[in-house]
């Protein structure tokens, strides 16, 4: 039986998705060909010679790549891996402790531990530099930098959006322009919070009460903080009596407003202490109807004089705690819609009893539904919650459709001026930078000049010293 020749192996490349012949490149577990590892893999070794924040070199975010995987498609691997080489060893060194030749600003080798331990070869500039500084101006027994501080450290904090990684072995430069305060280092991984630079900040780092807002800096407008909403009982019944209610208020109506509803609160107390919490569109002390509720539209305002529905709680009790600590809490929560709205407020941990008035007369069951849901309510059954404060607000199908349209047209029109007030800043950032360079390159210039003509100078002189020792000699040796 003769046997045919075999079909060669072909294989699926990862990054191209193409069907390939051959055996590809292994990866993982996976596969990649020739040209998309030249044309994918190896820049990105190429990036990390140029950028700290790129090394090292991942597959998929979490397998490490080596240059020696892919050597045979590097042109001149060799060369390449001596400079690879020279970036491991520099990115291995703590950011403090690094020595850079002041002349050609390479990296040279680790800051050394004392103040007397030599000089250092730089191998950019071929030439001898400190050890300690990287000043090729003296050596290190004559060096007054003091190897237990970073001196070198220009201070970027100064700058408008720069910082540095609170991390004492990185002190990577970072520049935030816009977004969240929880940032991650780049270079080693650390998450910490911009404003204050705590490492590792938990969740209820930026919540409303502390001074480190999650969006803005402190103190600003434009500061935003994570909104706590949810409530135990005892802090409920606060709210309900109208003693503690402006935090809730205030979250009531931001959950109100993102449906384009607005919600004026009003609180009274009776003799008995119980509060009275009113919506927009309500009715004043006298029991009249309000400026607000006079000017909703028109099929809405003879609703509300007819059917005027308030739920009434007439037992409130905590299950969890004793009768002697919660006890029994009887009052009135008055909501008037005026612009066919129904909201329904759940209170956390307790057991809620609604009643629906109308006219004086108590209705229970399908009547009651059936009042309501002509008044465009929702009719709150006893239920025991659980944990959190929940709002529920909605309208009738157009105007949640125009509410929408009108709160996403907004937020687009707030996303573009942030984003162009965004773009204007990281110009006016870039043009201070680009300056900023430029004097530095420029001091930087001129420092190494002066430096190399102080260093001409001194040989000159130990040249001219040595010759006129050499002549001395000769002197006496004729002379004898």
């Amino acid at each position: 039986m003769e046997i045919g020749p075999q079909a060669p192996p072909t294989f699926d490349c990862a990054i191209c998705l193409e069907t390939r012949n051959g055996h590809g490149h292994h990866i993982a577990h996976v596969y990649v060909c020739r040209p998309c590892i030249i044309e994918h893999i190896l820049p990105k070794f190429h990036a990390a010679l140029e950028h700290e924040a790129k090394y090292p070199v991942k597959w998929s975010g979490d397998v490490e790549l080596q240059p020696k995987d892919f050597a045979q498609y590097f042109p001149d691997y060799s060369a390449f891996f001596t400079k690879w080489h020279e970036k491991v060893k520099e990115y291995s060194t703590p950011r403090q402790k690094r020595v850079h030749c002041k002349g050609c600003e390479s990296f040279v080798r680790e800051r050394a531990r004392h103040s007397g331990e030599g000089v250092a070869w730089c191998k950019q500039c071929r030439s001898l530099v400190c050890g300690n500084c990287g000043d090729p101006g003296h050596s290190a027994r004559r060096c007054d930098v003091d190897t237990s501080v970073a001196s070198e450290e220009e201070p970027i904090e100064r700058l408008p959006g720069h910082n540095r990684c609170p991390n004492v072995d990185c002190r990577a430069p970072m520049y935030l322009y816009d977004g969240c305060n929880h940032v991650r280092c780049g270079v080693c991984k650390l998450s910490f919070c911009w404003v204050c630079l705590k490492k590792n900040p938990g969740d209820g780092h930026w919540t409303t009460g502390n001074s480190c807002p999650r969006f803005g800096q402190p103190g600003s407008r434009r500061a935003i903080f994570d909104e706590d909403v949810e409530v135990g009982f005892r802090e409920g019944i606060r709210w309900l009596l109208g003693a503690a209610r402006d935090r809730m208020v205030h979250t009531a109506r931001r959950a109100l407003l993102r449906v384009g509803i607005p919600l004026v609160p009003r609180a009274r107390t009776n003799q008995q202490g119980a509060g009275e919490v009113c919506g927009a569109g309500g009715e004043d002390e006298t029991g009249g109807q309000t400026e607000e509720g006079r000017s909703g539209d028109g099929a809405n305002e003879t609703r509300v004089d007819q059917t005027a529905v308030e739920g009434r709680a007439n037992e409130y009790r905590n299950d969890r705690a004793s009768a002697g600590a919660a006890g029994d809490w009887s009052g009135q929560i008055t909501i008037h819609h005026a612009t066919s709205t129904r909201v329904s407020l759940t209170i956390a941990d307790a057991v809620y009893i609604a009643t629906v008035t109308v006219n004086g007369q108590v209705l229970e069951g399908d009547a009651a539904l059936q009042v309501m849901a002509d008044a465009n309510m929702m009719f709150i059954p006893p239920q025991a919650t659980g944990s959190g404060a929940m709002f529920h607000v909605r309208g009738t199908e157009d105007q949640n459709r125009s509410m929408r349209d009108q709160g996403l047209a907004q937020r687009r029109q707030e996303a573009a001026q942030r984003w162009d007030e965004a773009a204007s800043r990281r110009e006016e950032a870039a043009i201070r930078w680009e300056e900023r360079r430029q004097r530095e390159a420029e001091r930087w210039n001129e420092t190494a000049i002066r430096r190399r003509e102080e260093a001409d100078r001194r040989y000159d002189a130990r040249m001219s010293d040595y010759d006129r020792r050499i002549n001395e000699r000769q002197n006496r040796m004729s002379r004898w």
